[in-house]
């Protein structure tokens, strides 16, 4: 190396040299390193300059030697290397510029002489701290892991007792199953419907699914097993009672006065058969052979279990969303479509096998799949930060804009500039404001049907005319329509049976055009009835729209009136709305898979996303927590007697708005009052919470904590006194949060 040349020159110099001259060498030596290093920081190496002054100031090289080395050199060695009768005068001045020995050029004895103890102490020292510095390093670590651990027990528990708390809903379906074989009450017998032919599973007087009252002509003893096909075709073949109509029933309500029978029938002769090779057709199993053989009751059969059953063409028209990757949609003769058994998720199996289950079942196994789905995505939630006054506008770009795997978790709502925090009220009331614009009739999406007995939501064909960005509402709707089914909220706008099928793929048939307008479907009743359809004067043109190539040109006579009546059906159900349709079917598919829908039927779906329609007194009370001051229970109870009976006396729609105001929802779940959820879904029961105001109940209306299900309702002196806080309460607006 570099520097070992000037090292071994001076070490055979100084074997002759006097102690004096041995010191100054080393001295030199000790400014060479310093020289050294600090000519070239990156690592000892050899520089020119330096070398050659270092030579001439040791050894007299003159011609070395640069002008005022040799004294600057001599002076750094005596001041940090002084001889014996200097040591004590100059060490006292330059004590803190001593430098360390450099290990090439010193020997050994040297280094450990002088203030190699010194040295040696701060070695020492430093190796002490070292150590001292590890093992609090390790204790640090060992005491993070132990938190960690614990954090991660403790969160584990928090989310396993969350989620048994989120599976109490599955438990009340459990109870509500086992309840499905029997209906007490006013029937006293195991009761079918005869509008449906849906085994009741509660006890109310009424179908859970369709609202047909359970008495007379309507309820059917099935509570023998030998007897059930029989009582159930009595059932079908049982005349149909007028329908009422009275102020105090809904305007919406399902009670069918359509052709409530047929579609019972239907919906339990239309099955998706699973063939051997693996793919899945439409067929029509006749209704006996459904009613006598348990494994024909879901909406998914095998060809094994129709080999013996009698099984009829079908003679109406479906379309198909995704027959192939690349063949969009069409509208074909519903025994045309063939679907690949991979396109159905979770499997054929699963489905076939779940289809087969009791309603309430089906939907416990829809819960827990919709949770599957919304655990995959974590427990974080996804918040929307939104103002009242654009509420529409702002949720609708929010959720186009959202990754669609982002709206499967929780959702929460915060309207800005308002203190409310959302625990599940503001939820479920942003859900009902948003349900009331979107099928306005000034946005021009959604039309109501013009039947009167059952006014419904069906696509605008005139859309695109009424507003300008409908292809992003449509899309924004069926993503609403799929939020609401994983999380079990109800909306409060009821879809039509034609756009209920649609969701699920079930082929469409002509008594679904009723549904849709009733004086186009008795006008079209009268073209297939009459013979002498040419006196009408009808052509292949519709609304500005020809059904056929020329078809303005094109008679309708008798022989070409069925292809008319298709055609027609074609168009009002499919065609005039298939953009706006796509992008709704669009919108539901990117927050769940549309198949898991498929256990269910249309009438099931209907329940299942919009709930019961009235509200039954009794269900309410017996699913009520009451909450008394104390002080004097015979008052309190009377107070709570006068709410009950006041709830008993007010019509249908009064009551949907009280229930608003306090849930935040004006819909009851499917389940009923027992089915009521608060924050993140978890079951909480309507409460009443009996107060006393400080300054007297007289003055105070009674407020609720939405997020609760709660209603505090002062302790009023006289039933009409509270009547009429009740009926001012309802009559003002019951939306929006405040702290008064």
């Amino acid at each position: 190396m570099a520097v070992a040349l000037p090292s071994m020159r001076l070490r055979q110099r100084r074997s002759g040299a006097t102690d004096r001259e041995r010191r100054m060498c080393e001295a030199h030596c000790r400014v060479l390193h310093r020289r050294l290093v600090q000519c070239a920081p990156g690592g000892i190496a050899t520089c020119g300059e330096c070398l050659a002054g270092f030579i001439g100031a040791s050894f007299g090289n003159q011609h070395c030697r640069r002008p005022g080395e040799e004294r600057r050199y001599r002076e750094d060695a005596l001041r940090h290397y002084p001889t014996d009768d200097m040591e004590s005068s100059n060490a006292t001045d330059n004590s803190d510029m001593s430098f360390p020995p450099p290990p090439l050029l010193l020997p050994r004895r040297d280094v450990d002489s002088g203030d190699g103890d010194g040295d040696e102490r701060r070695r020492t020292g430093g190796r002490v701290l070292s150590m001292n510095a590890i093992a609090i390093i390790v204790l640090g670590s060992v005491l993070a892991l132990l938190l960690a651990a614990v954090a991660r027990r403790t969160w584990r528990e928090w989310r396993e007792q969350r989620r048994r708390r989120r599976l109490q809903r599955q438990g009340l379906h459990r109870a509500f199953a086992a309840s499905a074989s029997t209906c007490a009450g006013d029937v006293g017998v195991n009761c079918v419907c005869a509008a449906c032919l849906h085994a009741s599973a509660s006890s109310d007087p009424t179908c859970a699914l369709c609202g047909s009252e359970l008495t007379g002509a309507m309820a059917v003893d099935v509570s023998t097993q030998a007897n059930e096909g029989g009582a159930w075709f009595a059932a079908l073949e049982t005349p149909r009672p007028a329908l009422e109509s009275d102020g105090s029933q809904r305007p919406g309500s399902r009670r069918r006065g359509l052709c409530a029978l047929d579609a019972a029938r239907e919906r339990l002769e239309l099955k998706r058969c699973v063939g051997s090779d693996g793919r899945v057709r439409w067929i029509r199993v006749d209704a006996r052979d459904v009613l006598a053989r348990k494994q024909l009751r879901g909406t998914f059969v095998t060809a094994r279990d129709v080999a013996s059953a009698a099984v009829t063409p079908l003679s109406c028209s479906s379309f198909i969303a995704r027959a192939e990757p690349t063949s969009g949609r069409a509208w074909r003769p519903a025994q045309d479509v063939v679907l690949p058994a991979s396109q159905f998720k979770p499997s054929v199996k699963r489905l076939l096998r779940t289809s087969r289950l009791p309603f309430p079942l089906k939907l416990q196994w829809f819960l827990r799949e919709s949770l599957r789905l919304s655990d995959e995505q974590g427990d974080c939630n996804y918040t929307i930060h939104i103002h009242r006054e654009h509420l529409l506008k702002q949720s609708m770009q929010l959720f186009l804009t959202a990754p669609p795997l982002s709206l499967r978790r929780h959702l929460r709502v915060d309207f800005m500039a308002e203190p409310g925090q959302d625990g599940g009220g503001i939820l479920r009331e942003w859900l009902q404001l948003v349900c009331h614009e979107l099928f306005a009739e000034s946005l021009g999406l959604f039309v109501q049907t013009s039947t009167s007995a059952e006014p419904r939501y069906w696509i605008n064909r005139n859309a695109a005319r009424t507003c300008r960005s409908h292809l992003e509402m449509f899309n924004f709707a069926g993503r609403l329509v799929g939020k609401a089914l994983l999380d079990g909220f109800v909306l409060t706008a009821r879809l039509a049976l034609p756009l209920l099928k649609h969701l699920l793929g079930v082929p469409l048939s002509l008594r679904d055009l009723q549904s849709v307008d009733e004086q186009l479907y008795a006008s079209v009743s009268f073209v297939l009835e009459h013979e002498d359809v040419e006196e009408l004067a009808l052509t292949f043109a519709i609304a500005g729209h020809e059904l056929e190539p020329s078809g303005a040109t094109l008679a309708v006579t008798a022989a070409n009136r069925h292809r008319y009546v298709d055609r027609l059906m074609q168009f009002y159900l499919f065609e005039s709305v298939d953009t706006e349709l796509r992008s709704m079917l669009d919108g539901l598919r990117s927050v769940l898979p549309d198949t898991m829908l498929h256990v269910f039927d249309p009438l099931e779906l209907d329940l299942v996303l919009s709930g019961r329609d009235d509200i039954d007194v009794a269900d309410w009370r017996q699913h009520c927590s009451v909450r008394l001051v104390g002080r004097d229970e015979l008052n309190e109870q009377r107070v709570v007697s006068w709410f009950w009976e006041t709830m008993s006396t007010w019509p249908q729609r009064d009551r949907r708005r009280l229930l608003q105001y306090v849930t935040g929802s004006s819909g009851v779940p499917v389940e009923g009052f027992a089915g009521l959820t608060g924050a993140d879904g978890l079951l909480q029961p309507f409460t009443l919470q009996l107060i006393e105001p400080l300054c007297g109940a007289s003055t105070v209306l009674p407020y609720a904590c939405t997020c609760m299900n709660r209603l505090d309702l002062p302790m009023y002196e006289t039933k009409d006194e509270l009547q009429q806080k009740l009926r001012l309460l309802i009559d003002i607006d019951v939306t929006g949060f405040n702290r008064q």
